[in-house]
């Protein structure tokens, strides 16, 4: 976070081998950018339910500003109802079958009765 802060704060510009550590996860040609992407994007969806992706990005997101408590709170939930439900059976059964999951659950749709864990905020016009 401290790090973070003081390149937003800053406002410094770099070049890419003046970078601080670990500020990118790789540094490809421009060229590769997009292909890299794609890489990364076809690794998750070939490996990972939707739906657990949806709910640990926000996980990730959210939790980074409340206590280690609440995060524990929201995280147990998650994993209950991820390990309980239809995706976790498909998960290990494709693992088992040495096949390609077929996972169900759409994050659209789907969404755990739990969802959303915090407090939303009104953003809407007072006037």
């Amino acid at each position: 976070m401290g790090q973070a802060m003081e390149l937003v704060l800053t406002g410094r510009v770099f070049k890419t081998q003046d970078a601080p550590s670990g500020l990118f996860n790789y540094i490809v040609p421009e060229d590769q950018v997009v292909p890299k992407a794609l890489e990364i994007a076809r690794e998750i969806v070939a490996n990972t339910s939707a739906m657990s992706v949806a709910l640990s990005r926000l996980a990730l997101i959210r939790n980074f500003s409340v206590s280690p408590e609440e995060a524990h709170l929201a995280e147990s939930r998650i994993i209950h109802f991820m390990s309980t439900g239809p995706d976790s059976k498909e998960g290990l059964m494709s693992f088992l079958e040495k096949r390609a999951p077929d996972f169900k659950l759409d994050p659209y749709k789907d969404l755990p009765p739990f969802f959303p864990w915090w407090k939303q905020t009104r953003t809407d016009s007072k006037l």
